[in-house]
């Protein structure tokens, strides 16, 4: 019940962040679900994915937002589908 819980959390500050986008809301938010879906299909598809998208994942020179990154939004979406794949 509690990685349910996490999840939620997740999916939510996730969701949240990726819908006030400065840029491009609608994408983020189409982004985030299907990076949430995919970890939930292959939980342990951010051991490969996570680290390889760092480098080009950043889009702050063009958004100009300093206290949010893209990265840490598909870390969330990674984290809220693995996390509602977990056993309860």
């Amino acid at each position: 019940m509690i990685a349910y819980a996490f999840a939620l959390l997740c999916a939510s500050a996730g969701g949240f962040l990726a819908w006030h986008h400065p840029m491009a809301p609608q994408v983020a938010v189409a982004v985030f679900v299907a990076v949430a879906v995919a970890s939930y299909v292959w939980p342990r598809a951010w051991l490969v994915a996570l680290p390889a998208l760092v480098p080009v994942a950043s889009f702050v020179p063009w958004t100009g937002s300093l206290a949010v990154e893209e990265i840490d939004v598909l870390a969330l979406a990674f984290a809220a589908g693995a996390y509602a794949r977990v056993p309860s």
